[in-house]
């Protein structure tokens, strides 16, 4: 899907492939020790922390220029909402992996009205991933979807690769005047078209029909990473475009005469309406043009650009010669379109298509096209007779689509599975403090101190940060507690923060004189965590927000005196989402495994899960903190296998995991057995960086395992894992890890 999708799909979907499968790691992973004291050891924690109230509160508590209000949930990873004509005002709600679910007009639940679970490719980006009503569906019955298939059955039958995507009709049961919402006969399909897809990435998906009562379809470039096949610039395929079609005027349809190669000798295909696409998530027709003019599509990136483009006839978008309006790889051409807008990766990471807002509730909002990302939740309006683009909301949600209703009115599907309507707010745009000064957590910053309340805590596998030393806090609001968890993240109520301060040695004979990075904040908003970036000045008296992501070379020395320098990056609030994810409950070090440590209280040092058990931080009693896992450092004295697979957890499972940002099947958390994770001798899907016979992770071969190159590689464009905020290897995880693989 969404690059499902993603660039950060392309590029997070390989990137931090890695895992098993066979002996070693697994659920039983236990890692370090507890080093638990004896029961008459004096407590770290003596008494439940203060309240921590902070200026974020305030600013952020009350949403944007615009609110959400959820209107169904319940569902399985939706990706489309779309009104069905004729039907008394019913909703389709389309979900990935193979049903299409129809609700009423006040959005509760009927029914299934087709279920293709059994017929359904849901690896990576592929499943069901679009649908259409006809126009005429009140005196015809026929709608048609689109879905990702094996060559099965039938299926896929000129496709010399394992999968395909199909375009298929079917009809409603009953009759004209008598239409019933009742399961339709998955098999009574009629085939369209069949395309085949030679890597399950970059499917694309959607489809629609136009004001001229034809049907649009979306085509991704065929996947992999930076379209290796070419496919966006050759019109003799169909990948990397969208089509037109007449499904009425022949069998299986008919090409309109209007196409623009209709009649071409050069080979190309007359069903194309524009190219040079890479992975299109979500197009749409402003409903007030009176023809096909008004078609505007967001077209994923691959590392650099999201794209928001206005689609003509014939129009050629660039792919894969530019990005956005950049050239990509040196690429050139003639006759390319420039985007409408583009944003950075410092804003979101997979643009999700939307709609022009047409409907009556929000008049200061019509003729803008509003539009997010799957990744940051923004959401953004975009002016279309002026260009203005402004953001209207941090969301906090997996906005995997846009729905439109029959009045015009817009919704937010979260792939989480609820459905959101789009409301005005009233109140204005949300601002986050400007100082760490002012964000009320700290009584002094030099020294820094921080407010009563704030409690300090230390992890046993941190996410590899370049080197960087850190120190971490939380606090909760007034009468709060954790809701505790023994595998997965904690809960923590709205009105919470957790902190954490970067901090490097610039001269490596001296590693205890440190500067102060920065210091990134997360808040617990009403609505969501969100993220900001703090950095220090280089008086190191202040922190100033980062609005929009910053990097700056540091000059470091090394311990045998010689010089170099380094790049860092100051990510940006949409940046911090990439790793803050849903599907990892948003804490990555909140969690039991990593919290099961000794820790320096300054008056004692005791385990911190029994220290935070004894005052009544969490939610129930836990008992011992022996009784549960540890997760194993890195430089520790535990199993290869258990180091390894605990550094892959903390690093690649925050995206790899069911539910995760790749949609990949990939999933590296330690808690899952080797054979689980689907990267032991696994063919990668987004590119396999020139090994020959590559794998995810090749058992007994670290040389053909792509995970473990991805690791040693210093540069994001080049493959480099982790994608972001990171320009340096991280030499002894590429050790063990390596290690692992070559006994796996």
């Amino acid at each position: 899907m969404h690059n499902l999708r993603l660039s950060c799909l392309a590029v997070l979907i390989l990137l931090t492939a890695c895992g098993g499968s066979g002996g070693g790691g697994g659920g039983s992973n236990s890692g370090g020790s507890p080093n638990e004291p004896a029961p008459t050891t004096p407590f770290g924690l003596t008494t439940h922390p203060a309240a921590v109230a902070t200026q974020f509160d305030d600013a952020l508590g009350s949403g944007g220029a615009i609110q959400l209000t959820a209107v169904a949930s319940g569902f399985t990873e939706p990706l489309l909402m779309l009104p069905i004509p004729a039907s008394g005002g019913r909703h389709a709600l389309l979900e990935k992996g193979g049903r299409l679910r129809i609700l009423d007009s006040s959005f509760t639940l009927e029914g299934t009205l087709l279920d293709l679970s059994s017929q359904v490719v849901t690896s990576s980006e592929q499943g069901l991933l679009g649908a259409a009503f006809d126009p005429d569906i009140a005196s015809n019955g026929y709608f048609y979807v689109y879905y990702s298939s094996a060559r099965t059955g039938g299926r896929c039958a000129a496709s010399p690769y394992p999968q395909c995507s199909r375009i298929v009709r079917y009809r409603l049961n009953g009759s004209a005047g008598n239409w019933l919402y009742s399961a339709v006969d998955p098999a009574a399909d009629t085939p369209l078209l069949e395309v085949p897809q030679p890597f399950t990435n970059h499917n694309g998906g959607m489809i629609a029909f136009g004001p001229d009562d034809q049907l649009y379809i979306a085509l991704g470039d065929g996947g992999s990473g930076g379209d290796p096949q070419g496919n966006g610039q050759n019109r003799t395929t169909l990948l990397g475009k969208i089509l037109r079609i007449d499904p009425h005027g022949g069998t299986p349809y008919a090409i309109p005469a209007d196409n623009p190669f209709v009649g071409a000798t050069d080979g190309s295909r007359a069903e194309i309406w524009a190219w040079g696409l890479r992975n299109p998530w979500r197009f749409s027709f402003d409903r007030n043009a009176l023809d096909n003019s008004g078609l505007w599509l967001a077209d994923v990136g691959q590392g650099t650009w999201e794209e928001i483009d206005r689609i003509t006839r014939g129009g050629n978008y660039g792919w894969n010669l530019r990005e956005g309006s950049s050239p990509y790889n040196g690429g050139s051409g003639d006759n390319l379109i420039d985007p409408v807008w583009q944003y950075g990766r410092n804003e979101g990471q997979s643009v999700t298509g939307g709609y022009v807002y047409r409907g009556a509730a929000m008049p200061a909002l019509a003729g803008h096209y509003l539009y997010g990302d799957f990744v940051s939740g923004r959401i953004w309006a975009l002016d279309t007779a002026g260009g203005e683009n402004r953001q209207l909301l941090d969301s906090g949600l997996n906005i995997s689509a846009f729905g439109e209703d029959a009045a015009g009115e817009l919704y937010v599907v979260d792939f989480a599975g609820q459905l959101l309507r789009i409301d005005t707010s009233g109140g204005s745009a949300p601002t986050a403090p400007p100082t760490l000064s002012a964000t009320g957590l700290f009584t002094d910053l030099s020294p820094l101190q921080p407010v009563d309340g704030l409690v300090e805590y230390d992890i046993n596998v941190p996410l590899w940060s370049d080197g960087t030393v850190k120190r971490r806090w939380f606090g909760l609001p007034a009468g709060a507690d954790i809701t505790f968890s023994s595998n997965g993240a904690w809960q923590l109520p709205p009105g919470s923060v957790i902190v954490k301060e970067f901090a490097i040695a610039e001269d490596a004979r001296t590693p205890s004189q440190l500067r102060k990075l920065e210091t990134r904040v997360l808040f617990h908003a009403e609505r969501g965590w969100i993220g900001f970036t703090y950095r220090w000045n280089n008086a190191q008296s202040e922190a100033t927000l980062v609005e929009a992501g910053a990097s700056e070379q540091l000059s470091l020395t090394r311990s045998d005196g010689s010089s170099f320098t380094r790049q860092y990056d100051y990510p940006s609030s949409a940046q911090c989402r990439s790793c803050h994810t849903r599907a990892a409950g948003f804490l990555l070090g909140l969690r039991t495994r990593q919290i099961n440590r000794n820790f320096d209280f300054a008056t004692v040092t005791d385990n911190q899960l029994r220290s935070y058990n004894h005052v009544g931080l969490f939610d129930i009693n836990i008992g011992s903190a022996s009784q549960y896992a540890a997760a194993a450092p890195i430089t520790g004295n535990a199993s290869v296998a258990l180091r390894a697979r605990d550094y892959l957890d903390a690093n690649c499972a925050h995206c790899h995991q069911p539910g995760g940002t790749t949609g990949s099947s990939l999933d590296l958390r330690a808690v899952v057995t080797n054979a689980a994770m689907n990267a032991i001798d696994v063919a990668p899907t987004a590119g396999d960086l020139g090994i020959i016979d590559a794998r995810i992770i090749a058992a007994g071969s670290k040389e053909r395992s792509v995970l473990w190159e991805r690791m040693r590689r210093s540069d994001p464009a080049q493959g480099r894992m982790p994608p972001l905020a990171s320009h340096a290897v991280d030499d002894e995880a590429v050790s063990v890890v390596g290690s692992w693989i070559d006994g796996l």
